[in-house]
């Protein structure tokens, strides 16, 4: 199996058959997205109620393709071999740790 040099310490892994080998998790994710208002000017306090709400967080399903110190790379759609390509994958996520709130398997 081949590796590839990376800038972080982490190794990566050749992506043929990723799903097969089951290297692949299938997983239910919750990550912080920003947001912004556009609803015009708020006093100190309605702006405080506004960021204490919890809708900015996106719940998604995919498998992770590749996670490091840094991030995980989730694809939300795989499609096996077609067109003389291997499995292909789209959808595709990059989402930084620090955002995200919890990670569970499917």
């Amino acid at each position: 199996m081949e590796t590839k040099q990376t800038k972080t310490t982490e190794t990566a892994i050749a992506y043929e058959p990723v799903l097969a080998t089951g290297l692949c998790r299938l997983v239910r994710i919750g990550w912080a997205d920003a947001i912004e208002n556009l609803e015009g000017w708020h006093t100190e306090k309605e702006a405080l109620e506004w960021a204490a709400d919890d809708d900015w967080i996106v719940h998604q399903v995919g498998w992770v393709l590749k996670e490091t110190n840094d991030y995980i790379l989730l694809s939300n759609k795989y499609n096996e071999a077609s067109g003389g390509r291997d499995g292909t994958f789209g959808g595709l996520f990059k989402i930084p740790k620090p955002w995200i709130k919890y990670c569970n398997e499917v």
